[in-house]
C-alpha cells in the first residue's frame, strides 16, 4: 500500500512539474498571437477612429513622382541604378494609406455601385470599373475646356466643336478576383442598414506596389492611358483623356457608420 501511494504522488508530482514548465511558455505564445492581431489586422478593432484618411490625388502625383525618380540616369552604372531602384520601391511599398469613399464625394456613384438584398439582408459592393480603368476604381476627374473650333464631316455638315482635356485619377487592385475590382457581397442585418442608410462610408486600406494594368512589362507604380473621343454632329464635344492609375494591393474594406467611424463590417481581402 505503501508503495502504491509513493508511486501515485510521484506521478502527480512529475505532472504538475510539466505544468509549470510549459505554462509560462503557453501564455507567452498566447500573448504574441493577441499582440500579432491587434497590430496586423485592423478588422478586430471596433472603430476607425483617429485613422488620417488619404487624399488619393495626392497619393496619385506622390507615386508619378517617384516613377520618374525610378528612371535610370544618363551617366548612372547599372548596378547602382538597381541597388537605388530597389530602395525606392522596398520604401514606398511599406506606406500603408486609407481612402474613405462617402456620399460627400463629389464623384461618389463613379467610385462605388452597392444594391442591398432585404430578403437574404446583404449588401453588394463593387467598385466601379467600368468608369474607372480595368480592375480598379475612379478617384477623381477634373475637366478644362481649352477651346471650340469649327469641325466637318464627311458630308461637308459644319459644326462648332468643344475641345475637352480630361485628367482622370484611378485606383488599380492588383490582387482582384476578377475583372471588377472589388465584387462582394457582406452581411448586414435589416436594422443595422435601415440605421446607416444615409450614413454610411466605405474605407478601403491598401498600399501601393509594382505592377501594369495596361500590359506594359516596366516596372512602375503606376499606369498611363490616353484616349479620345470624336465628336459627332449629336454631341459635338472633342475629348482628349489622360488616365493615370496607381497600383495598389487592398488588404481591407470597411463598412462603416460615418457619424462616429464605428466599424458595422469588415472584409478581409484574400491575396
Amino acid at each position: 500500500m505503501i508503495k502504491f501511494y509513493y508511486l501515485r504522488d510521484e506521478l502527480l508530482n512529475h505532472s504538475n512539474h510539466k505544468l509549470r514548465d510549459t505554462m509560462p511558455r503557453l501564455i507567452l505564445i498566447l500573448c504574441l498571437f493577441i499582440l500579432i492581431c491587434s497590430l496586423t489586422n485592423f478588422a478586430y478593432a471596433e472603430n476607425l477612429v483617429g485613422i488620417e484618411y488619404s487624399d488619393g490625388k495626392e497619393i496619385i502625383d506622390k507615386l508619378l513622382a517617384v516613377d520618374k525618380e525610378m528612371q535610370r540616369g544618363e551617366f548612372e552604372k547599372q548596378a547602382e541604378y538597381y541597388n537605388r531602384k530597389k530602395k525606392l520601391i522596398e520604401n514606398n511599398t511599406k506606406n500603408i494609406f486609407f481612402i474613405k469613399i462617402d456620399k460627400t464625394n463629389e464623384f461618389y456613384n463613379d467610385y462605388i455601385n452597392t444594391s442591398y438584398d432585404v430578403d437574404k439582408e446583404l449588401l453588394h459592393i463593387i467598385t466601379n470599373s467600368s468608369k474607372g480603368g480595368t480592375k480598379g476604381f475612379r478617384y477623381y476627374e477634373e475637366n478644362t475646356k481649352i477651346k471650340n473650333y469649327i469641325g466637318q464631316n464627311s458630308f461637308g455638315v459644319r459644326k462648332e466643336i468643344e475641345k475637352i482635356y480630361s485628367r482622370l485619377y484611378v485606383f488599380g487592385i492588383i490582387n482582384s478576383k476578377n475583372d471588377k475590382g472589388f465584387d462582394e457581397k457582406i452581411k448586414i442585418d435589416v436594422q443595422t442598414m435601415k440605421d446607416i442608410k444615409d450614413n454610411i462610408a466605405y474605407v478601403f486600406e491598401c498600399y501601393p506596389t509594382i505592377g501594369n494594368l495596361f500590359g506594359s512589362k516596366e516596372e512602375k507604380f503606376t499606369s498611363d492611358a490616353t484616349s479620345n473621343t470624336q465628336p459627332t454632329i449629336s454631341n459635338p464635344v472633342d475629348i482628349t483623356k489622360r488616365m493615370t492609375c496607381a497600383n495598389i494591393i487592398l488588404k481591407n474594406i470597411y463598412v462603416i457608420d460615418n457619424r462616429d467611424s464605428r466599424i458595422i463590417k469588415s472584409f478581409k481581402i484574400q491575396n
